[in-house]
């Protein structure tokens, strides 16, 4: 509590009480070095356990342990311990450089899955290895080597050795979470290796026992494994350094769909056809064709299913689209076959490119895609293509057409779309909604994580293991397309929201300035005059006839 207090009024007294002005704040950093600067001295592994001073909160992750796991060997790590552990290694380091951030750390391996699950539809979740030493300072225990003076500690003479307690925190576990499916793979990459001490060079050896069998791996080898249909996979992990030292731990991954596998109605995917990709600089849309049940010598009906926004944990598998939308609509894309439709799933790699796929590099992979559908239809083309859009994919779908119109309509030559658009209720015409005090607790816990005690049952618990959800959320608000998705985003004007215990009282909930960049990119090509008529809003009906000719008007 003391040092608590210490904390709070060094906050206060830089501040000023009761004053606005941000530029006077401390960061986290900033306040450790204020408080503990003249010590780094003493600090041989460069890290100190209680540098911010708050050990109500630091020191409940249970990190104080001299081998955290192997006094432990029941426990279970998990991607939450992992962002746990990395977030408060680098609050503990002298050198914050030395421990990679977070979001890199997220975004290195959510990248590689989603590369992964969008190109083979195989979920292969890397592993980390930590294994850190670091000290505790206890102050009341150095209290005769120490003085405060002000807001910083001092030694009480030059040099003073200081009693360090030195720790260690050592584990392997995974990086993601609640991916699931039949067949998943296991990475260790050499450069997941994490420690102040060690080096990958010094593992002598990897091995994972799954499903009551023992695996020997090498660094950046894949390893796959047939999950069980159980709610987490379990993992022993040892590994072995050259000097015959090891860590043994249990991990496990979170797979709630595996556990729902017996309730699942039939599957009745017959797979795809034929299929191909679109890529313009990374930026990617595939398609999976599932042929019509009758003749089948060329398309005939086009009906396009785009995929929506979807968290990267549940996946775009062509699979889980076709279970969505057919077995969840009662036999929807079954019936669709029967009637002489070829179904197209088509998805994008949204969730690969973060920072720079978003709805509008979508809209201009599908009117390639549509083009290309137009071609291979050749001199028939009766049948007028149909697109599903919901959610994400309406806007998408939108933006599409109407530039494909107004090119149409400014030079004949430029092929018309030849598409209906069938827009769901879902879809965000004014924006999606995710409620601002939502997004102010995902920016404020991820700038300031709060832990509860490990391990504690019940709903703390529960809440206690978040590192990686958070980090996931904070992740998700930071996509392009996200920002152009929502009506209102938290952070629309300034990037850095709640970098210090303050709330940013200034700030102005608007939709974000990318948003602003969909709604130009709409005005530009829609000028009221269409072929085919456009909604004012979403409605669960076909909004389009499919015109060549002519414009819309209340008369036709």
């Amino acid at each position: 509590m003391k040092n608590w207090l210490i904390y709070f009024s060094i906050l206060v007294g830089v501040q000023g009480w009761g004053q606005g002005d941000s530029t006077n704040l401390l960061s986290q950093y900033e306040l450790a070095d204020t408080l503990f600067g003249n010590l780094n001295y003493s600090l041989q592994t460069g890290k100190l356990f209680n540098r911010l001073n708050l050990e109500d909160t630091i020191e409940s992750v249970t990190w104080n342990s001299k081998d955290f796991i192997q006094e432990n060997p029941t426990i279970a790590t998990t991607a939450d311990y992992f962002f746990q552990l990395m977030y408060e290694m680098k609050l503990m380091s002298i050198d914050t450089s030395i421990v990679s951030d977070r979001m890199k750390l997220y975004d290195s391996t959510s990248i590689y899955i989603a590369e992964n699950e969008f190109e083979t539809e195989n979920y292969y979740y890397p592993f980390g290895i930590v294994d850190y030493t670091y000290e505790y300072l206890d102050v009341v225990a150095n209290a005769s080597l120490l003085n405060l003076n002000g807001i910083s500690y001092f030694p009480s003479a030059p040099n003073a050795a200081l009693v360090l307690e030195q720790k260690r925190a050592q584990f392997a576990s995974p990086m993601f979470d609640y991916f699931s499916s039949d067949t998943m793979g296991i990475i260790f990459k050499r450069a997941d290796f994490y420690s102040n001490h060690k080096t990958a060079a010094d593992v002598a050896s990897i091995e994972i026992k799954v499903n009551n069998t023992w695996n020997t791996l090498a660094f950046d080898q894949l390893f796959l494994y047939a999950t069980t249909d159980t709610e987490y996979q379990y993992f022993t992990i040892k590994i072995t350094y050259n000097d015959s030292s090891s860590i043994t731990n249990l991990s496990k991954i979170y797979t709630p769909e595996q556990a729902l596998k017996s309730l699942e109605k039939v599957n009745s995917f017959p797979g795809c056809d034929l299929g191909g990709t679109i890529n313009h600089d990374g930026n990617k849309l595939i398609w999976c064709m599932v042929r019509r049940c009758s003749n089948k010598d060329r398309i005939l009906k086009p009906y396009l299913l785009l995929t929506g926004y979807r968290p990267p944990f549940i996946g775009q598998k062509f699979k889980k689209t076709w279970q969505l939308y057919n077995d969840e609509h009662g036999g929807l894309m079954n019936d669709l076959r029967l009637n002489d439709y070829d179904i197209f799933l088509v998805k994008f790699n949204i969730h690969e490119k973060p920072y720079k796929h978003g709805m509008e590099e979508s809209a201009r992979l599908l009117i390639e895609f549509i083009q290309y559908l137009n071609t291979e239809k050749g001199a028939y083309k009766g049948h007028e293509n149909i697109i599903q859009g919901s959610s994400m994919s309406a806007d998408i779908a939108r933006l599409a057409l109407l530039i494909m119109e107004k090119k149409h309509l400014e030079d004949d030559s430029y092929e018309h779309h030849h598409t209906r658009l069938n827009i769901s209720y879902d879809a965000n015409f004014y924006g999606a909604n995710l409620p601002l005090g939502y997004q102010y607790q995902i920016y404020s816990w991820f700038k300031h994580p709060a832990f509860v005690p490990w391990p504690v049952p019940g709903f703390w618990g529960y809440v206690a293991a978040k590192a990686f959800m958070g980090t996931f959320l904070y992740g998700s608000m930071q996509q392009k397309a996200m920002k152009e998705l929502l009506t209102y985003h938290a952070a629309a004007t300034d990037d850095d929201i709640f970098s210090t215990p303050y709330y940013h009282a200034w700030l102005t909930p608007t939709h974000h300035w990318r948003r602003q960049g969909y709604y130009n990119a709409l005005a530009l090509v829609d000028n009221g005059v269409h072929i085919f008529p456009m909604p004012l809003a979403s409605r669960n009906i076909a909004v389009s006839l499919g015109k060549i000719a002519g414009t819309n008007n209340i008369a036709q």
